[in-house]
């Protein structure tokens, strides 16, 4: 389906659950998948006949876990696509409200229909917003206690992200002590490499407070998720979650770790 802004498609695929380590799987499970590029960029994963199963094994894990780092307080989610990280914040953190923005009215239709957010919709817990995520308007009068940042064109993070002052303005719609997290795509080590130059805006914008989950990276294909803020003094993570609390590195021990070759 063509939008104005992607090229929407929902997929099952019962074959793509089989690379999670996941004792449950059996031949009858399904994987619904949100496309939002026909390039491939894979935007959302639900399990329709297991609502039980809200864990990925890939970055919407991680993004959710920061949730342990974050005060107390409403989350704000910034590009909910088919709102995979917003099921696992709610299944860990059940009492969390949370606040979501996505600019397509068909890919917001589709999260509530088919990726079972209405639920959770008509329960209080999440409020959705068809609106762009980077306006002023998109925060609360409080602060949010923290803020998912999940916001791509196609495959490549969006151009805006590039730029120091967007995360700026990102961080003073956080309450004190509250951080962002964000999925910054798959990085190259190339100075224009889109990964990286948001990487590097983001620490600008922290003066390099930011952290990187260096196990992610390493075992996810480069994956960058960041997270805001000075390392936790600790995780407090539920079992299923815990290794998500682990392998992370402030921006400059992360940037060495990945340069040096093994």
């Amino acid at each position: 389906m063509q939008t104005p802004n992607h090229d929407v498609m929902v997929l099952e695929d019962p074959g793509w659950v089989r690379p999670v380590a996941d004792p449950r799987w059996h031949p009858g499970m399904i994987a619904r998948l949100l496309m939002l590029s026909t390039q491939g960029g894979l935007h959302s994963i639900f399990f329709p006949n297991e609502l039980s199963r809200v864990l990925t094994g890939e970055y919407w894990d991680w993004l959710a876990a920061a949730t342990a780092t974050f005060p107390e307080g409403p989350i704000g989610i910034y590009g909910l696509g088919g709102g995979t990280v917003v099921r696992i914040i709610h299944n860990y953190w059940p009492h969390r409200k949370m606040k979501a923005w996505e600019l397509d009215a068909i890919v917001l239709s589709i999260s509530k229909d088919y990726f079972g957010l209405q639920d959770l919709v008509d329960s209080g817990i999440l409020d959705l917003e068809i609106a762009d995520a980077l306006q002023p308007d998109a925060s609360i009068d409080d602060g949010f206690a923290g803020i998912v940042v999940d916001l791509f064109t196609s495959t490549v993070v969006l151009p805006e992200l590039y730029e120091e002052q967007t995360w700026r303005d990102i961080r003073s719609r956080l309450r004190p002590g509250g951080r962002i997290v964000t999925n910054l795509g798959d990085m190259g080590l190339a100075a224009n490499d889109p990964t990286t130059r948001a990487w590097k805006a983001m620490q600008a914008a922290f003066e390099g407070a930011v952290l990187a989950s260096e196990r992610l990276y390493m075992t996810r294909d480069e994956a960058l998720v960041a997270l805001s803020g000075p390392e936790p003094a600790t995780w407090e993570l539920p079992e299923p979650l815990k290794h998500c609390g682990q392998g992370w590195l402030l921006a400059a021990d992360f940037t060495n770790a990945i340069s040096t070759p093994d």
